[in-house]
């Protein structure tokens, strides 16, 4: 975004027309306009007078860096907001599922987690920074592979042994230990891959 946009969407949020902001600024109006469609830029005594006027910083009115930091922090906050609907997904999910044991109750966990993920994958897919984009995606991996891997594991687990897709597995006891540390072993090395992958 070049400044001239910058000043045009400054001066819209103030209610003002190119006219007005010219008497305020003490420039003519044909001025505004050269400046808003970048056919030339204000002098340095003018940009500081639209920074007072604007309660702005120069930084952000020449080169949109607030506005860059701004959208840094909305897709870490994407981020953050995702993960707690993914752990939200899995403890729910998990407790109506030991209650219910039903087809319903056993969807309804993942449900939420793929809603959200869906969120997420439109979220990056509007964000244009390169930078955030990476980091955003180093953060949801962090926070979130163990909760993805569990009804991936679950399911895989019902297979192999036999048992009806929505059987519970995890539970309290010597017996259920190993499902504990089958589903350690594969957060780990998913962990251990993730990690090497987004160094």
């Amino acid at each position: 975004m070049q400044m001239g946009e910058r000043i045009a969407i400054l001066r819209k949020k103030k209610g003002l027309s190119q006219e007005e902001l010219a008497i305020v600024i003490g420039v003519s109006r044909q001025s505004i306009s050269k400046w808003e469609s970048s056919q030339s830029v204000p002098d340095l005594d003018k940009i500081i007078q639209l920074c007072a006027y604007f309660d702005i910083s120069i930084d952000h009115l020449v080169l949109g860096k607030e506005l860059e930091e701004k959208k840094h922090l909305n897709i870490k906050t994407i981020v953050l907001l995702v993960s707690a609907c993914n752990l939200c997904g899995l403890i729910f999910g998990c407790a109506l599922w030991f209650e219910y044991m039903s087809y319903p109750s056993f969807v309804a966990g993942p449900l939420l987690i793929i809603l959200s993920c869906v969120f997420y994958i439109w979220a990056m897919m509007n964000q244009k920074n390169q930078e955030d984009k990476i980091e955003a995606n180093r953060i949801f991996w962090y926070l979130n592979t163990w909760i993805l891997l569990f009804y991936p594991f679950v399911i895989l687990n019902n297979i192999l042994a036999f048992q009806p897709l929505i059987h519970f597995p995890f539970g309290y006891g010597l017996h259920n230990l190993y499902y504990w540390v089958l589903y350690g072993a594969l957060c780990f090395i998913a962990y251990t891959f993730i990690h090497n992958k987004l160094k």
